[in-house]
């Protein structure tokens, strides 16, 4: 995820189902998308909450509270909001891959690793986790919430790519791919900074998630 979040960013439709949001009450929802991932990204996620988007937008708090009624609501718009821009995400790298089960793993791959080693979207992540892991007293929901399509996503090319593999074996090794890409934007320097080394680990990174997708073994 790179700066065209703020861009990507769907109306969220909070009110209740059978009603609708008016063009204006969408613009809204839309501008308090935008405010709330922008102070989580520059402020952090200690300064995430309904008042400091009011006072960033210079409305009242109870015209916040119309769209979003809790910081509850509002972060799981916001999950939702990260979930619909990496689906898009895939549907193109999906799309440009090589028309085979290898090209379509392999540029699954390569994104989740270009994108660990985008600086924007460490600043994001690193203060979302703590931001959903607070926000659910630990208990690991929003941050499962917050992985799953991801993980359905490498799932999808893992069963594609070893047949005969069952639906839950392909979840727990894309569990372990993704867990190397989440620790990569802890652990690696970004890749802009050592080309050299970024290769070699692209590399590696490469050849360690086909060797788990296509083991012999269960896992």
């Amino acid at each position: 995820m790179d700066q065209k979040i703020k861009e990507e960013i769907a109306p969220y439709n909070p009110i209740p189902r059978g009603r609708t949001l008016s063009r204006t009450g969408k613009e809204t929802v839309a501008r308090i998308m935008e405010t709330a991932i922008d102070i989580l990204r520059t402020e952090g996620y200690e300064r995430f909450s309904l008042q400091g988007i009011a006072k960033r937008l210079g409305r009242r708090l109870s015209n916040i509270q119309y769209y979003f009624r809790t910081r509850e609501n509002l972060i799981r718009a916001v999950i939702q909001k990260v979930e619909q821009t990496y689906d898009r995400h895939y549907e193109e790298v999906l799309n440009q891959a090589e028309d085979s089960a290898e090209g379509r793993f392999r540029a699954a791959i390569e994104f989740n690793f270009n994108d660990s080693g985008n600086m924007d979207t460490r600043h994001f992540f690193i203060q979302l986790w703590p931001l959903l892991s607070t926000a659910d007293n630990y208990s690991g929901e929003l941050m499962r919430c917050l992985y799953i399509s991801q993980l359905q996503q490498l799932a999808e090319r893992i069963i594609e790519l070893t047949p005969g593999i069952c639906e839950d074996e392909a979840l727990i090794r894309a569990e372990m791919i993704a867990a190397m890409f989440e620790g990569l934007m802890v652990t690696a320097p970004a890749s802009v900074d050592i080309p050299a080394h970024s290769q070699r680990l692209r590399e590696a990174i490469i050849k360690t998630a086909f060797a788990i997708a296509r083991s012999q073994d269960r896992v």
